[in-house]
């Protein structure tokens, strides 16, 4: 019976070294230096830099310098008025315009004017139907001898301006009267327009001043 001691013998040393071996590679997997259970490191996160743009400046416009002539005179030879009317007179005979009166300011007051008789209504008749032929424009529809006044301003210088024409001396003295004359001794009124707005061709004469008040 001396074999039992040595079999037993021979079974504790194997089941020794099989627990020897478990607790190796029990313990190995726990070793904090084994390579298999280190902690991997993270990645470095990439950075990515976006450009910005710049602002660009905005241009400034400056205002242009300013004109020296800001009223230039495109036409420095303007066309004259084909037809030009006269400008009503002031005192002094009439004179101004296209006038050839010479006489020099009456000394009347223009207050004893009594109606006496025309001296120049052939002269105011001739000058107003003249007017008909130079400014038709002037003038509308005809009732008769007369025509209706369509341009009242015109008409008034248009008629002393033939008048002045003829030699005489004469003014627009109101809206619808003239004076006449051709010495300072005296001078007539004519009311060459009608209440209508017609022309009165004859029969204007309305009074005679003595002396001559222009």
């Amino acid at each position: 019976m001396g074999w039992k001691p040595l079999s037993v013998l021979a079974v504790c040393a194997v089941s020794t070294l099989a627990c020897t071996h478990i607790f190796e590679d029990g313990g190995s997997s726990q070793n904090p230096s084994s390579p298999q259970s280190a902690t991997p490191t993270p990645s470095p996160i990439p950075v990515v830099v976006v450009p910005v743009p710049l602002p660009t400046a905005v241009p400034v416009t400056q205002a242009p310098a300013p004109n020296p002539n800001p009223n230039p005179n495109p036409n420095p030879n303007p066309n004259p008025n084909p037809n030009p009317t006269p400008p009503p007179s002031g005192g002094g005979g009439g004179g101004g315009g296209g006038g050839s009166c010479s006489l020099p300011p009456g000394n009347g007051a223009g207050q004893d004017c009594p109606r006496l008789s025309a001296s120049f209504q052939g002269e105011v008749n001739a000058a107003i139907t003249q007017l008909f032929q130079q400014r038709p424009d002037i003038f509308g529809q005809a009732s008769g001898p007369n025509r209706l006044v369509v341009k009242h301003g015109e008409y008034m210088n248009g008629v002393v301006g033939n008048l002045r024409a003829r030699g005489l001396c004469a003014i627009v003295d109101s809206d619808d009267e003239i004076a006449v004359k051709n010495s300072n001794s005296f001078n007539d009124q004519y009311d060459i327009l009608a209440s209508t707005g017609n022309t009165r061709s004859d029969g204007s004469y309305t009074a005679t001043c003595s002396p001559a008040w222009f």
